[in-house]
């Protein structure tokens, strides 16, 4: 990753290809700030502003004071009529009714039957 890019970004994006990986699955608990900053050699600051990127972006909730958890994945069924648009970083659904849902990072999309 280029150099210019701030640290706390490569860190939350080197997190973030952990859980894609699924090195870090739905409920793991993320290593800790101490064990973060011994590996990356990285401040406590910066590796907060890594874990508030990836919570902004769904990825993680942390949970007090017990630590900063791997979300689980929400899966959303499209139905017919239904349209996924990505606005501004923000992947929205909007469904047929006229609901539109703003979806976190990781949802899985299916297709139902009637949806071709």
């Amino acid at each position: 990753m280029d150099m210019d890019v701030p640290s706390y970004k490569r860190l939350a994006a080197d997190l973030r290809g952990r859980i894609r990986s699924g090195e870090l699955l739905p409920g793991d608990r993320m290593p800790s700030e101490e064990r973060l900053g011994g590996e990356m050699g990285l401040s406590r600051t910066t590796i907060r502003k890594a874990i508030d990127v990836l919570r902004a972006e769904g990825w993680v909730e942390v949970r007090a004071p017990a630590g900063v958890f791997v979300r689980g994945r929400e899966v959303v069924m499209l139905t017919a009529g239904d349209e996924v648009v990505v606005q501004d970083g923000a992947m929205l659904l909007w469904r047929a009714d006229g609901e539109v849902l703003v979806l976190s990072a990781g949802t899985v999309l299916r297709v139902g039957p009637a949806w071709y």
